[in-house]
């Protein structure tokens, strides 16, 4: 026997709703959207962060570094800077004040 949903979880089509996105913490588990929505400024940083970090790293890490092109070079695609990964990912979900306050953390963190 199927599961069966409400009617009214139901749309036009007859389909159930997608799951409500989720992003993980870094201590296991997970966090949905509108819990992340209304969490404090903390959780939100650790949760973006983390976010961040399983994506995005230093390229001292993964990238040669040849001082006649120029530096690093990006092999994997790149250069990717943290303001603009986040404010892609969370500007409708986190405020942009606490974004820009993490973004500017990362970025003093690989300088």
């Amino acid at each position: 026997m199927g599961y069966a949903t409400p009617m009214s979880q139901r749309n036009i089509f007859g389909d159930s709703p997608a799951p409500e996105r989720t992003y993980p913490l870094k201590g296991g588990g997970s966090i949905t959207l509108s819990a992340l929505e209304k969490a404090g400024l903390e959780t939100q940083k650790e949760v973006m962060e983390f976010w961040f970090y399983s994506d995005y790293e230093d390229p001292v890490h993964s990238c040669p570094y040849n001082s006649k092109e120029g530096g690093y070079q990006f092999i994997y695609g790149g250069p990717y800077e943290a303001d603009e990964e986040l404010l892609n990912e969370f500007s409708d979900i986190v405020p942009e004040e606490v974004i820009e306050e993490l973004a500017k953390e990362l970025q003093g963190r690989m300088s």
